[in-house]
């Protein structure tokens, strides 16, 4: 497949061609989670020139990975003639640069492309690779104009720490950080299309909501499914993928693990978001430094995001669990009996995917979808050229200091637009199967919360509100009354291609 068939990741593209057609030597820092399709897009970008590929493997001994990367040397600059054997990364490297030099000067106009695949497995404790990679990329390598170095990790914090943001001899030598996320959902519908698995976009909504963009889950997914079948083989089959990926995947990405998956289990069961204090008591894991790290690199990973509160009290900033898959497999993989694991997955999930307990998590994923689109609702609504601060805002009344008024019933908006135009946009999110209706229930629900939100706000900005549903909205007359507009699911497909 050439580079122009690779579905989506057209910004990324773009910018890994420019990093090819330079005139300088490049280091680029490229980084995601597990699986969603770094390598691939290397190897189709740089397809055709000189290249040089080395993968790190995890919990190997340094000695083995450098014996790999020097027979990888051989077979690329020499022929595969047999070189000494290197006691060091230091080494290593130097032999490196001798092979790009003398490859540069031999051919001048051809591009060198070093790719270093899962480079925090290839730096293993003590092995020194780090400091073998600075002294060689400042002293040597970088002064080769037609080097096009890549350096790859799938443990994002670890990249951004030890690479991107390192205070060494690589401090501010990164000439391209690409952070490599899962599909959008129009990217999602163009990548199953692509594949000649036809659904209805409330179906791709509804599967993504359960495994998100990544790529190499979506290639597992069979043609000619529904997708409660895909779901079931995928989740709960005998052979599904993603039936013992969610243990696999913490382990590859974080060395030690269990403060991590505490978060995410915590914010999986509470999925309006908690604090970081709240966070802390619901793991029992201390709040001090350590635990903010923990947070920084479950943010680098995409699995959490935290949401700055209205009025920007830094306290209060709400952490989301922002992982489709993590989600699911918490809320329905993890508990599932072994009955059910052992037998047929996807008669399994079609009977437990009409029970009310799966319409409660389709809401809390909807808003997960919402959150992500973010962008596709903002222009929907014509918002574009107006600035726009997303936020979110919570009050609880057993907060309030004691001999004021406030509110007695506590509220919570999850998704405000802050708008530049003296106006607030308050989003309401629904998924349903069918056509929302606002009844009187709801409605006066509605009004209750933004009667709250401004009362304790004290805003003197007009305060609109939006209703995104999954289905459309049957209008009457208390939406007549309450929305100021509606957006659809149609409006996260808007930057689909074609």
């Amino acid at each position: 497949m050439a580079a122009e068939s690779i579905v989506g990741r057209a910004a990324e593209q773009e910018r890994l061609r420019q990093v090819l057609n330079s005139r300088e030597a490049e280091l680029v820092a490229l980084y995601g989670r597990r699986r969603v399709g770094k390598t691939f897009l290397v190897r189709e970008v740089f397809s055709g020139h000189t290249y040089f590929e080395v993968t790190g493997e995890k919990d190997q001994a340094a000695r083995v990975q450098i014996d790999r990367f020097v027979r990888e040397l051989s077979r690329v600059f020499y022929e595969g003639r047999p070189l000494s054997p290197c006691a060091s990364w230091g080494e290593a490297f130097e032999l490196l640069a001798a092979a790009v030099e003398d490859f540069a000067e031999r051919k001048p106009r051809s591009p060198i492309i070093v790719f270093l695949d899962e480079l925090p497995w290839l730096a293993t404790h003590r092995s020194r690779l780090m400091q073998a990679l600075d002294h060689a990329w400042n002293a040597r390598l970088s002064k080769v104009r037609t080097l096009r170095m890549i350096v790859c990790g799938s443990a994002a914090a670890w990249m951004l720490d030890k690479l991107v943001f390192a205070k060494g001899g690589l401090y501010n030598r990164i000439t391209q950080r690409i952070a490599l996320r899962p599909f959008t959902l129009a990217e999602t519908a163009d990548f199953l299309r692509s594949r000649a698995v036809k659904l209805p976009r409330q179906q791709v909504a509804l599967l993504y909501m359960a495994i998100g963009g990544v790529p190499h889950y979506l290639k597992q997914v069979r043609r000619g499914r529904s997708v409660t079948q895909i779901i079931g083989e995928l989740c709960f089959g005998r052979d599904g993928m993603l039936r013992d990926e969610f243990d696999t995947l913490f382990q590859s990405l974080f060395s030690s693990s269990q403060a991590h998956l505490a978060i995410v289990r915590a914010l999986a069961a509470n999925a309006s978001g908690l604090s970081q204090d709240e966070l802390a008591t619901h793991t029992g894991v201390s709040s001090g430094g350590r635990f903010k790290q923990y947070l920084r690199e479950l943010e680098a990973s995409g699995f959490v995001a935290a949401f700055s509160p209205f009025g920007r009290r830094k306290k209060e900033t709400l952490y989301r669990l922002m992982d489709e898959y993590s989600g699911f497999y918490l809320a329905w993989i993890d508990g599932a009996p072994s009955t059910a694991l052992r037998g047929d997955g996807v008669r399994y999930w079609h009977a437990k995917s009409r029970s009310p307990a799966v319409s409660a998590w389709a809401g809390y994923a909807f808003e997960r979808l919402c959150f992500k689109h973010v962008d596709c609702i903002i222009e929907r609504l014509g918002l574009t050229s107006v600035g726009v601060t997303a936020s979110s805002w919570r009050y609880l009344p057993s907060r309030r200091v004691a001999g004021t008024a406030g509110p007695a019933r506590g509220a919570q908006i999850d998704l405000l637009l802050d708008r530049d135009d003296d106006t607030i946009t308050a989003c309401e999110m629904k998924y349903t199967d069918m056509p929302f209706t606002i009844d009187r229930q709801y409605a006066r629900a509605l009004g209750e919360k933004l009667s709250v939100f401004e009362t304790v706000t004290k805003t003197r900005k007009a305060v609109q509100l939006v209703l995104v549903t999954a289905a459309g909205l049957k209008p009457n007359h208390y939406s007549e009354d309450l929305l100021a507009d509606t957006v659809s699911l149609d409006a996260f497909f808007a930057q689909e291609p074609g």
